[in-house]
């Protein structure tokens, strides 16, 4: 997701994601029951991927089905003694990505006895409904750097200018972050109470 340092949410569904190995199958646009999933080969060797459809809002069945982008690393060892799921953190980072670039490092570091899980949070990369706060690349761009311009600085000596500067980098920050829900809010509206800890907790046990 962009601008991870800030956010973790504003909601996008793109077009071009026809292609994906997540995507859902027909017929299973509903949340799937304990009937296991269908993993399929994706990116590099011993990488399998697979598209969940978990409930949008846990608490209201009828708001429809959101898209988890699930990714393993098979383990390669026997026995084979269970999953391991990762979590890259961020917020905003990338389970898939930390599972495609770096599944076969974790499975050395355990022996190759399990499986490596990771997945997309809701609002980033794979993982639908997709996050994107901004209208256009150039608005991101521009609010990039607003953000890098960011600097407060103190030194060992904390004097009286020191303070005022704080003070102005203070309300920078708050204007800044102000902008960016603004923006967030006017580009997705009603759709990021779909993206947030309550849905992410219920798609995490869901997973497992």
């Amino acid at each position: 997701m962009r601008l991870t340092g800030l956010l973790s949410a504003a909601l996008y569904i793109g077009s071009g994601l026809s292609s994906s190995p997540f995507d859902i199958p027909p017929g299973r646009l509903h949340p799937r029951q304990a009937t296991g999933v269908a993993w399929k080969p994706c990116f590099r060797e011993n990488t399998e991927c697979v598209g969940l459809a978990v409930p949008l809002d846990y608490a209201n069945p009828s708001a429809g089905s959101a898209r988890l982008a699930v990714i393993r690393y098979k383990a390669t060892a026997t026995p084979r003694l269970g999953t391991l799921f990762l979590n890259p953190g961020g917020p905003g980072g990338s389970g898939v990505q930390l599972v495609e670039l770096s599944g076969r490092t974790f499975s050395n570091l355990t022996g190759g006895h399990y499986d490596i899980v990771g997945w997309d949070p809701r609002g980033i990369n794979n993982s639908l409904p997709l996050i994107d706060c901004f209208a256009s690349p150039i608005a991101e761009s521009q609010m990039l750097t607003r953000i890098q311009n960011i600097q407060v600085e103190a030194g060992r000596n904390f004097s009286a200018l020191d303070a005022q500067n704080l003070y102005a980098q203070q309300s920078y920050v708050d204007q800044t972050i102000s902008s960016v829900y603004e923006s967030c809010f006017t580009t997705q509206g009603d759709n990021l109470k779909y993206v947030g800890t309550v849905c992410l907790q219920g798609c995490w046990h869901r997973g497992k």
